[in-house]
């Protein structure tokens, strides 16, 4: 698609630091070519975007914890959408 022209955007807010070059690798960019934003924000009001640190062995109760705390925010009906390393791994929690 960028070679024509087209403006691709891939949210990686999972990928760790270290599996960039990697990942850059496998989708066969060149990074002198792109732009990388890190830690951006959107324009619209109702979406946030944010990466939760966490110790390893918390996984469980802090995504407990941060589910209840954003329903308790914004009401039974709102949204929260976990990106986590991968869909097998976020089904299991």
């Amino acid at each position: 698609m960028t070679e024509k022209g087209t403006q691709v955007i891939y949210l990686t807010a999972t990928l760790p630091p270290t599996l960039q070059p990697a990942f850059l690798h496998a989708a066969a960019l060149d990074q002198r070519t792109l732009t990388i934003c890190q830690d951006e924000h959107t324009t619209r009001s109702n979406i946030a975007y944010w990466v939760h640190e966490y110790k390893r062995s918390t996984l469980h109760n802090t995504l407990t914890a941060l589910v209840a705390t954003k329903r308790k925010k914004y009401g039974p009906k709102a949204q929260t959408f976990i990106f986590y390393i991968s869909v097998n791994k976020t089904k299991q929690l």
